[in-house]
């Protein structure tokens, strides 16, 4: 079960239904195996939900601190345009346009050279 549920790929954070469900897998290993210490189940929980032990530790102990939280939501980020036009460029396409008009022909992507 534990190949189907790899993580290795997937770098994203889990939100914190993700970690809660992480938690309820390691209460219910905790349920069936009694006789198991901690890390044992935290090395069971580990192998079942594809994620390290050391996360699974720290999502315990921020739920033993009632701190558990979602990572912030990523803003969406304005990307400046890599084809922006500056001046000198404008000036060239206003004077082609220009000289289009100035013969007499219809400007069009065909007869751009």
């Amino acid at each position: 079960m534990a190949e189907n549920l790899e993580r290795e790929d997937c770098q994203q954070p889990l939100n914190r239904w993700g970690m809660l469900v992480v938690l309820s897998v390691h209460e219910h290993h905790w349920g069936i195996h009694l006789s198991l210490n901690e890390t044992a189940l935290e090395k069971l929980t580990s192998e079942a939900t594809g994620i390290s032990v050391s996360s699974i530790q720290r999502f315990k102990k921020e739920a033993r601190e009632g701190s558990v939280s979602s990572p912030p939501t990523k803003r969406p980020r304005i990307s400046p345009v890599v084809d922006s036009m500056d001046a000198f460029d404008i000036g060239c396409l206003r004077r082609t346009v220009a000289s289009f008009y100035e013969e007499g022909e219809v400007p069009n992507l065909d007869k751009k050279n």
